[in-house]
């Protein structure tokens, strides 16, 4: 009895499940879509393209056929296209001479021994392409100032000759943070903006020329670095146009420029605080820098337009998620009320920055 049900079980699954033939190609005939598991609703592997060859493993009744196919990203694998989108080739059933005596021109191998080369799986219509339409950035590292020194100087009459006050800035290289995002309208092309910020911090160095109160061209002279470092922060809005050019699924690269406006903030010196020694009836003059005043540029007054122009390479480990490195040259005029001086100055924005940091696209 045992034996009788497992035949009467075979023969019902044989009936259910035709398999065909193995090493069977099939060609695809129209857009097709690869799917997981029998079911249409679910989101294709890939979309096989018209003249795709595929390798059938399997045929079922109810209009789906197991293949075997090549993915550019992931290589060989196994999913379900309905068979409406595909033409099997049988070559058991192909016509031909069978006349008794009479030597076959090709043998035929057996079926499940031809091994068929495998074919890489076509890209779909350029139409029906999924690409992300959308992207976010945040990027750390680094920016040398487009203008590393600058020079305030205030020179007032004093004792009937010009005495002289000034003090120099300097801007090293220090550290960059940005973050943005933008829209793709098409695979190659879109918009973003981005808004940067960057740091840097030294001493300043104080100088001053004061004249003797009774005797001409006896000025005396001293100068000293500021007791604490002066930070100087630039910050930028940067609209862009992108050019994006894949590499592969997992690579891209992408080229950006456009216009920025960029606003500064600036620890400044107000006032220079002196001690003089004179004699009375001799040109001995002698003075000393004794401290400063603190003051400051303000951020939210001094604003300014210039452009930026850069590049970006990014690897995904994901559909959504990779990191990336970028490069990037800007370049902005602000004008500022120096304090020291009390006139207007003109400071270079911007510079060259360079990082990385994490990359979304969705």
């Amino acid at each position: 009895m045992h034996k009788a049900s497992c035949v009467r079980t075979l023969l019902v699954v044989l009936f259910l499940f035709p398999v065909a033939l193995f090493a069977q190609e099939a060609t695809v005939t129209s857009v097709a879509p690869i799917f997981l598991m029998p079911d249409a609703r679910r989101t294709p592997l890939r979309t096989a393209a018209p003249n795709t060859r595929l390798r059938v493993l399997e045929e079922g009744p109810d209009g789906w056929v197991k293949v075997e196919f090549r993915d550019p990203q992931f290589g060989t694998r196994i999913g379900f296209i309905e068979a409406r989108h595909i033409r099997i080739e049988r070559p058991e059933l192909e016509p031909m001479d069978l006349s008794v005596g009479k030597e076959q021109e090709r043998p035929v191998a057996p079926p499940g021994t031809t091994d068929l080369p495998q074919r890489p799986l076509s890209e779909p219509p350029a139409a029906g392409r999924r690409f992300a339409r959308g992207w976010f950035d945040v990027n750390f590292g680094f920016a040398v100032p487009g203008e590393s020194r600058y020079r305030a100087v205030y020179e007032p009459s004093l004792f009937g000759e010009l005495a002289s006050v000034s003090a120099d800035y300097h801007s090293p290289a220090g550290a960059e943070f940005d973050f943005g995002g933008g829209f793709m309208f098409r695979p190659g092309f879109g918009v973003g903006v981005s808004f940067a910020g960057t740091a840097h911090e030294d001493n300043a160095e104080l100088a001053i020329s004061i004249p003797h109160p009774r005797f001409a061209n006896a000025h005396a002279t001293d100068s000293a670095p500021t007791d604490a470092k002066l930070v100087r922060v630039e910050s930028s809005v940067n609209i862009h146009a992108m050019l994006v050019s894949p590499v592969s699924d997992r690579i891209t690269t992408r080229l950006f420029g456009g216009p920025s406006y960029f606003r500064i903030r600036q620890d400044a010196v107000g006032l220079v605080r002196y001690d003089q020694v004179f004699l009375l009836f001799s040109p001995g003059n002698v003075v000393e820098i004794t401290g400063y005043e603190p003051s400051l540029i303000d951020f939210d007054e001094n604003g300014g337009w210039g452009f930026h122009v850069g590049g970006d390479i990014s690897f995904y480990f994901t559909r959504v998620v990779g990191l990336g490195v970028f490069g990037k040259y800007s370049r902005g005029t602000v004008g500022v009320l120096d304090p020291l001086s009390g006139s207007n100055l003109e400071f270079t924005t911007g510079g060259f920055q360079s990082g990385g940091g994490l990359r979304l696209r969705f």
